[in-house]
This record gives C-alpha cells, sequence and structure tokens, in this order.
C-alpha cells in the first residue's frame, strides 16, 4: 500500500485558505491548553474544569481552604484557588499523584497567580521509584529576584531572574521545569518569557521506599501572619523533553 500525500491533499495551494500541516497548533486553535511550550509528549494535564477529583490537598493550619474558582482563570473558566491561614510560615499544599511513565526527560508546567512580597510558591516533580525519591523543586519568592531550585549537595541553589517577578492578582505567570529522571539531573527552568539551562546540577535524590508514582505539587505559603490567597491552573505534565 502507498503512503504519502496526493497532489490534491493537504499540501498542495488553495485560493482561500493557507493548509496546516503542524498538528500541534492545530490542537491550540481548537483550544487545547497546551501553547506555552509544546515540546514533549503530553502525559496528563488538567485545567479544573471537571473538579478537583484528580487532586489531593494538604492544610498547613485548619483555616487554609481550596476550591475551584469561575471568577479567576488563565485560559478557559475555572481555575484551582488556595488560601492560606494567617499564621506565619504555614501554607496549603495542592498534590496529584500519577502512574510512572517512562523515565526519561520529565516536563512540569503550570500557570499561577502572584507571588506577592509576603509569600512563596513551590512547584514539585518527584519520581518515587520503591527505594528513592527523585527530586525536582522550585521555589519562588514573592518580591525578590530570586529563583531557588534543589539540587545534590548542598541542596539547594539560587540564581537571579533578569528581572523581578511581577505579582499578579488576575494574571497569570507560567512555570515549566524540565528534569532528567533517568539520568538525574536537571533541565532547564522557563518562567514567562525567560529560560536557563541548568545541567549543570544534579537532582535532589533521598531514600524512600514508598509505593512508586509521580508526584507534581504546588505549595502556596504565607511568609507573615495574614491570609493569602492565589490560583493555579492549567497544569501539563509531558514526557520525552528534548
Amino acid at each position: 500500500m502507498s503512503h504519502g500525500q496526493p497532489d490534491f491533499g493537504m499540501y498542495t495551494l488553495a485560493k482561500t485558505i493557507y493548509r496546516l500541516s503542524d498538528m500541534g497548533e492545530l490542537a491550540a486553535r481548537l483550544g487545547s491548553i497546551v501553547t506555552f511550550d509544546r515540546r514533549g509528549d503530553v502525559v496528563w494535564l488538567d485545567s479544573f474544569e471537571d473538579g478537583l477529583g484528580a487532586w489531593n490537598f494538604t492544610p498547613g493550619r485548619p483555616g487554609a481552604l481550596y476550591a475551584t474558582d469561575n471568577d479567576v482563570a488563565n485560559r478557559k473558566g475555572f481555575s484551582l484557588k488556595l488560601t492560606t491561614d494567617n499564621v506565619i510560615n504555614t501554607g496549603i499544599l495542592a498534590a496529584s499523584y500519577r502512574a510512572v511513565p517512562v523515565i526519561g526527560c520529565l516536563g512540569f508546567e503550570v500557570s499561577f497567580t502572584g507571588p506577592f512580597t509576603d509569600e512563596w510558591w513551590e512547584f514539585y516533580l518527584d519520581y518515587y521509584d520503591g527505594a528513592h525519591v527523585h527530586r525536582a523543586i522550585v521555589r519562588l519568592v514573592g518580591g525578590s529576584t530570586i529563583v531557588t531550585i534543589w539540587v545534590t549537595a548542598p541542596g539547594i541553589h539560587t540564581f537571579n531572574l533578569a528581572y523581578q517577578l511581577h505579582s499578579l492578582t488576575r494574571g497569570f505567570h507560567t512555570l515549566k521545569l524540565v528534569a532528567d529522571f533517568g539520568n538525574d539531573i536537571w533541565k532547564r527552568v522557563i518562567i514567562d518569557n525567560q529560560s536557563w539551562s541548568l545541567t549543570d546540577y544534579g537532582l535532589l535524590v533521598q531514600g524512600d521506599i514508598s509505593f512508586p508514582r509521580l508526584y507534581v505539587a504546588a505549595n502556596l505559603t504565607t511568609r507573615v501572619n495574614a491570609v493569602k490567597e492565589r490560583h493555579i491552573d492549567d497544569v501539563i505534565l509531558t514526557q520525552n523533553e528534548p
């Protein structure tokens, strides 16, 4: 059987339209949330349009709350709103446990509001193999130009943004972290329009005998005795990242 396209197929010229051969672009035009960074193959995604059934929540204090919110969203109609209690250095963590794909270069993308001066976000992509946990963690501190990642000894590494991450109440920033879990090294971190290569740094690996899984999470923490309320949206997990 022959393969390919006939001369009257999708690559032939047309008078009123331009042919579209990029399937990623086609998906974006049809409403996919995978538009920020299209590298990698999507394993799982969530835009909170169908509720919170894929998520687990750990409040740091009894007053911490979580809920879907249709007042603030990145692309579609809903986002996840996280609210801390009013006690310093406490927060609320949203996590999802995923089945382990073929281990290699994995990516975790998330859009978020804030952070403001008196709070921070932490984003996790952890791989549990039954004996160890391999950790790719990024912390963003409001009002600071510093990004912190978790690495092998001494345990953390900080580097400066070229600009301060602006505090957005309704608009969203987007972060994507990529790590090679087959070789336990970082690949890159992308925040909005900037990207940092991190291949000189190894992942933090710790002993842990809990069941094999992937763990993606977002943790909002207040740094003062005040309630903080922020949103996340458009969570995307990828594999086969370059």
